[in-house]
């Protein structure tokens, strides 16, 4: 059997790999390709690589398998969502779905395992068979309505030189000279998001006495809005013109300043003199201005796109040509499926085991007060998934074990043991893995060719050698050659 699918992994970015017509090309990083969704609407992005493989000859067997991640959430209006489906493109131009999965408001977790034995889809012919990765990615829409309201000037506001009473703010002349008195009533408020609308209404009204006195007395208003930290506008200034209310902001429209979210300021200012006489005895009529009724609304409305993500990584296209044959080819493990024993410590736990519900097996083993490692070992494997009936009189060289881990923590020691007889005997490879970066990572450990293990079944151990150190495993595969099957030797 021989992989057949070139830069599986994507460590050379998308070399090898096509964009599918009709397609957005995927994005690169890390190691891995990943469409994602528009950031200002819900609408469908569908992303699509292909790569093209020769086969031909008998096909005797053929797995192909994938690992996915899908990152998406919920809304209230539209939940984001990721479908990710996996295709094999036959040499007449035929389709064929061989795996498609769609997730709504989940996030992944390292990656999901996909395989499949595709034996019947590759034994169509000679001929060119296209791998076809495709993610269609939407995001999550949450509407968020708001409002900010001002409303009569009392309470809250700050005022300064101004009476305040229940209904209205007021400022008032002295009675004995013909001085400028000047007050003011501000009020912040909050902006969350850029609004839709923007009004406001405001009523004023000025008592001058400009008939008596030789040199009437007067008053006049000014309104401001300022962005804090931004721009002031004036809004409003002059006099009313008579002794009547007036409304001098009849539901003003200020959407134009206030464009962006942020904390503004609403500022009603007034000046006011008195009139009085020239003649002796000197007097005094005082002046008014008065602010009410004020009524200043700012809605938002609109939505807030969050975004989706749909990943691929380690596609695999094996295809076996003839049993017997020493060429290299992959087996994912299942590791939840595969599992013979769970062992975990008070201290280390390891990713797959919380996901099922910490369901363990103790092996009758006790810390005794004193922590154990964490080790996770596998039934013994016959890698039938791959070599299909009589996999188990086929002997299997492994050459290499792949372990998918999330970066948690730096330099842990990690274990990866394989024993061809059940556990009998075992060959081991250590090492110290990890940056912390938080990337899904994978390491492989070598034991080809000096300590490559050869036997009809195949049981592994992984195992993490800290009590401190955080260590998540997600993944397992196993690199190994077919040798062929087993004969009898007969008796002379």
């Amino acid at each position: 059997m021989s992989e057949k699918v070139v830069n599986g992994g994507f460590l050379g970015g998308a070399t090898s790999w096509s964009t599918i017509s009709g397609y957005t090309g995927y994005n690169y990083a890390d190691n891995k390709i990943n469409g994602d969704s528009s950031a200002s609407a819900t609408t469908d992005v569908s992303y699509g690589y292909y790569q093209t493989i020769a086969i031909s000859g008998t096909v005797l067997g053929a797995t192909i398998s994938a690992w996915r991640r899908y990152e998406s959430q919920s809304g209230n209006t539209h939940d984001g969502h990721v479908t990710s489906t996996l295709q094999i493109k036959k040499p007449d131009t035929t389709v064929v779905t061989v795996a498609t999965e769609t997730k709504t408001a989940e996030t992944g977790e390292g990656y999901i395992a996909s395989a499949a034995d595709v034996k019947a889809i590759i034994n169509s012919g000679d001929g060119n068979y296209g791998v076809r990765l495709i993610t269609t990615v939407a995001s999550a829409n949450q509407n968020t309505e708001g409002a900010a309201s001002v409303i009569n000037p009392y309470g809250d506001w700050t005022n300064s030189g101004m009476v305040m009473d229940n209904l209205n703010c007021y400022v008032v002349s002295n009675s004995g000279d013909d001085l400028h008195v000047e007050g003011y009533v501000e009020k912040t408020f909050v902006v969350d998001v850029a609004p839709s609308t923007a009004s406001i209404s405001l009523d004023a009204q000025r008592i001058v006495n400009s008939e008596e006195p030789t040199v009437p007395g007067h008053a006049s208003f000014t309104v401001t809005l300022e962005k804090i930290g931004g721009t002031t506008t004036t809004l409003y200034t002059g006099d009313t013109g008579d002794n009547n209310w007036h409304t001098i902001l009849d539901n003003m429209d200020i959407l134009s300043y206030i464009t962006t979210s942020g904390t503004y300021k609403l500022k009603c200012y007034a000046l006011v003199a008195s009139g009085y006489s020239t003649t002796y005895p000197v007097l005094w009529w005082q002046s008014w201005a008065y602010f009410g009724n004020c009524n200043l609304q700012v809605t938002w409305g609109g939505h807030v796109y969050t975004k989706s993500y749909g990943y691929w990584d380690n596609i695999s296209l094996n295809v076996v040509s003839s049993v017997g044959t020493t060429t290299t080819q992959t087996q994912y493990i299942d590791i939840i499926n595969s599992a013979e024993t769970f062992l975990v410590s008070a201290d280390t736990q390891m990713t797959g085991l919380a996901s099922i519900g910490k369901t363990y097996t103790w092996s009758g083993q006790s810390d005794n007060g004193t922590p154990f490692y964490s080790y996770w070992r596998s039934k013994d494997l016959d890698f039938a998934e791959i070599l299909g009936e009589g996999a188990h009189n086929i002997h299997k060289t492994i050459n290499r074990v792949r372990l998918i881990y999330e970066d948690m923590d730096s330099s842990v020691p990690v274990s990866v043991s394989i024993s061809p007889n059940g556990g009998s005997t075992w060959v081991t490879k250590a090492a110290t893995i990890g940056t912390g970066s938080g990337l899904s990572k994978y390491y492989d450990f070598d034991f080809s060719p000096d300590q490559a293990v050869t036997g009809y079944f195949i049981t592994f151990i992984i195992q993490a050698f800290s009590s401190t150190l955080e260590f998540k495993w997600t993944g397992i595969s196993a690199e190994f050659s077919p040798r062929g099957p087993a004969f009898d030797a007969a008796t002379v």
